[in-house]
């Protein structure tokens, strides 16, 4: 495997960056007035986004750290948001709430670039402790009540999709309070 190269990283970021905010704009769009114009665009849009960027992280897996790990996210999300067209009402609204997730990325990444700046923490933190620790839990039970009262192959599928992206939040969480807890409370970071 390629070692981790900071400059393609950097570049990778950016596109990030750039694409997130659309995807987010259009999600928060559609959840507020749902309209199939609308529905379609976030979905293409976003396969179009995740497509790419698992094309990018192929050619060149050196841009993250984890490379394997995103790429596996990348085909479970690509296989839910690709359901879209063919699920109810109530489940559309379920995946794009789950989706706000893109959120969280971005503020991620913009945490990375400016350091500086504590604001980008905080609110990295609050959108990872509401979209990932909260949301996203709350999405998995509801898609697996929904699984209980109709086991459809599409509603087994999402019950295990929504599972999936659980654990690898609980995973990530794990990661980060592990990064947290050794930058703001170990004593050796903080020795005078």
């Amino acid at each position: 495997m390629a070692e981790f190269d900071i400059v393609w990283s950097n570049r990778h970021d950016i596109w990030n960056i750039i694409w997130l905010p659309i995807i987010v704009i259009i999600n928060i769009n559609l959840l507020a007035t749902w309209s199939t114009f609308i529905e379609y665009l976030f979905t293409y849009v976003f396969l179009l986004y995740l497509g790419t960027d698992f094309i990018w992280l192929l050619i060149k897996p050196s841009s993250v750290t984890s490379p394997k790990v995103i790429l596996f996210h990348h085909i479970v999300t690509i296989i839910g948001i690709s359901t879209i067209p063919y699920v109810d009402h109530e489940m559309k609204k379920i995946i794009c709430t789950a989706s706000l997730v893109e959120l969280n990325t971005w503020i991620r990444l913009l945490k990375n670039l400016y350091k500086e700046y504590i604001l980008f923490d905080m609110l990295f933190i609050i959108s990872w402790i509401v979209i990932r620790c909260i949301i996203g839990p709350l999405m998995l039970v509801t898609i697996a009540q929904r699984c209980e009262k109709d086991m459809s192959w599409i509603n087994i599928m999402l019950t295990l999709i929504s599972l999936i992206l659980n654990c690898l939040s609980v995973i990530w969480t794990f990661t980060l309070v592990k990064t947290i807890k050794k930058r703001y409370f170990d004593t050796k970071n903080h020795s005078t």
